[in-house]
């Protein structure tokens, strides 16, 4: 079985929305969790999602989600892990 991979934008408008906390905040979620195995959290190039960052795409699922800021990223991966998320997510829709 392939990991599932994790994917945070590393375009200019994510940057500038903190894409790099979102992906640190993945990976130290990961490696707190013992997920090492199973899920790989990388950079990728903009997806085209300008303005609704930080961006994150997740593979093989071909998830997409947008608004994935550092604080949201623990409740993401909880959603991941149980199946739940849906195909679109958009964080702004969801509680804290």
């Amino acid at each position: 079985m392939s990991k599932t991979t994790i994917y945070v934008c590393n375009g200019k408008n994510c940057k500038e929305d903190d894409s790099k906390k979102t992906r640190n905040a993945f990976r130290n979620l990961v490696e707190e969790q013992g997920l090492d195995n199973k899920i790989l959290v990388d950079s990728c190039n903009c997806m085209g999602k300008c303005g609704k960052g930080p961006v994150v795409r997740v593979e093989p699922v071909g998830l997409r989600a947008k608004y994935i800021a550092p604080k949201k990223c623990s409740a993401f991966l909880e959603s991941l892990l149980a199946g739940t998320l849906e195909k679109e997510f958009d964080a702004k829709k969801k509680k804290d």
